[in-house]
């Protein structure tokens, strides 16, 4: 069993925050037995000011991306914050007929 479904959302400028949360939220799965499966563990860097840093976890270099798939909502900056899959299909196949 695996902690997961877990988002971690921080506006702050300051990394140093997500890093103190990340591992928080690593401890805590820890503690309790459901250990994070951090190979699917991701960074979305959102914002045209988004200086992109790398996050670690468990000395493990977390995969970066500017654009995700969850339950169906894509979220990119592409995209103008958040669509879902749906949207964006129907929009390319009607891109498609013209």
């Amino acid at each position: 069993m695996f902690a997961d479904d877990i988002k971690l959302y921080s506006s702050s400028k300051n990394y140093r925050d997500l890093e103190r949360d990340l591992r928080a939220i690593y401890d805590w799965t820890h503690d309790w037995l459901l250990p994070l499966n951090l190979d699917k563990c991701i960074v979305l860097h959102l914002g045209n000011n988004n200086p992109k840093h790398v996050h670690f976890v468990d000395n493990l270099r977390l995969s970066c991306t500017d654009s995700h798939v969850d339950l169906g909502v894509l979220s990119s900056p592409i995209c103008h914050g958040l669509s879902t899959s749906s949207e964006l299909r129907a929009k390319q196949i009607q891109c498609s007929f013209f």
